[in-house]
């Protein structure tokens, strides 16, 4: 009974590993424009800048590296360059960022379907009556999905990165 037991337990390791593992090694880079509006305070160490739905753009970059090893992650990082806001009066934040995730795939027939955990690693300052430099690192919850269209050679994706504070 306990060698079967061992076994069982063995198999169902390696069986669970291969669902979490890439079908194949990859790597590769993207990049992305994005359009962003602030509403809200923005509050650091007792400074508070308000925000009126102004919007801003920029870009992002982005390297992954997937592998076939169970159980080890995929990679991803993203960087974004110095993004800014302004606040209503003089008031402006402005930040860079560089995103950090170890993600799993859980699917890759047809449809791909990514869970991982990211680090969002800000480097900023506030631009107040009292010029302040922030350093945070805020976790996120990260989702990605991609299929293709059938019929055509387009593809379908979307990432999404979140966080709630109650």
């Amino acid at each position: 009974m306990k060698f079967k037991m061992r076994n069982l337990l063995i198999s169902s390791l390696i069986l669970s590993g291969n669902l979490f593992a890439s079908s194949v090694l990859g790597f590769g880079a993207d990049a992305d424009y994005y359009a962003v509006k602030a509403e809200g305070n923005f509050e650091y160490q007792g400074n508070v800048i308000q925000f009126d739905g102004g919007r801003t753009s920029s870009y992002q970059v982005g390297l992954y590296f997937e592998h076939p090893v169970p159980l080890m992650p995929n990679f991803r990082v993203d960087l974004t360059p110095e993004t800014s806001f302004s606040g209503t009066g003089s008031g402006s934040v402005r930040f860079k960022q560089m995103d950090i995730t170890p993600y799993y795939e859980l699917v890759d027939i047809i449809v791909d379907l990514d869970v991982g955990v990211t680090l969002k690693f800000l480097d900023g300052s506030l631009i107040n009556t009292a010029n302040t430099q922030f350093n945070e690192i805020i976790p996120m919850g990260y989702v990605a999905f991609k299929t293709g269209i059938p019929l055509t050679d387009l593809l379908l994706d979307g990432q999404w990165k979140y966080i709630w504070y109650a």
